[in-house]
């Protein structure tokens, strides 16, 4: 991305890394945003009766180290995902067309996990509709802010939430140390997410599909120009 930007001659800043302090407020924003996300759609499925909770061990280092972790795959992936590539498609082709692609593009990669791997045909259906969803959201935040801080924060506390918090296995890449561990009930992996976890689940569909709508309907805020 820098050496794409240098030929370009514009600045690294101009990829969404103004790093200001109205990037480290989005960045915040993110972070409770994705918090609250998963946690919705656990406590979502937890109404249902898809699973109850039991307590783990302590987990203290594991959580401080999951969130070193997941900080590396949020920044990793949206520069990746939401970054040069396709804010380049997005100037090319149009918004839409670029987050098709992308949220395409961002579900299959995600297929060679062990718990999607393994899933069947219902529960890779559901679990890749989910992620490309996933992606259509962190696509918008990036467009409403032109920043990619708020990704950033989704992404991180997305994963970290629901992994090295609540349990889950995240994205089916197995069952983490959490101070919380989940135990599924016999309900369809669809509804649960079975071995995928959250991002498996109906709950995350109806969370991932009410939060798009909040972001289509809020009308942004572009960043000063430097």
């Amino acid at each position: 991305s820098w050496g794409a930007l240098r030929l370009e001659g514009r600045p690294l800043a101009s990829l969404g890394l103004r790093l200001d302090s109205r990037w480290a407020r989005e960045l915040a924003f993110g972070i409770l945003a994705g918090f609250l996300l998963i946690l919705a759609a656990a406590l979502l499925l937890r109404i249902v009766g898809g699973f109850t909770w039991a307590l783990g061990p302590a987990a203290w280092r594991a959580m401080l180290g999951g969130g070193w972790m997941f900080l590396f795959v949020a920044i990793s992936e949206e520069m990746t995902f939401r970054g040069y590539p396709f804010q380049r498609l997005v100037e090319g082709l149009g918004p839409w067309s670029a987050q098709a692609l992308f949220a395409a593009l961002f579900a299959l990669i995600h297929w060679g996990n062990p718990g999607i791997h393994s899933a069947g045909p219902t529960l890779k259906a559901v679990t890749t509709l989910n992620i490309a969803l996933a992606a259509i959201l962190l696509g918008l935040a990036y467009l409403r802010t032109r920043s990619l801080a708020l990704p950033i924060g989704i992404h991180w506390a997305w994963n970290w939430t629901q992994g090295s918090l609540l349990g889950f296995s995240v994205s089916g890449t197995g069952l983490p140390v959490a101070p919380f561990k989940p135990l599924l009930n016999a309900r369809p992996d669809w509804i649960t997410g079975g071995p995928v976890g959250l991002e498996g689940s109906a709950a995350c569909t109806l969370v991932c599909l009410a939060f798009i709508g909040v972001l289509l309907a809020w009308r942004g805020s572009a960043p000063e120009e430097a």
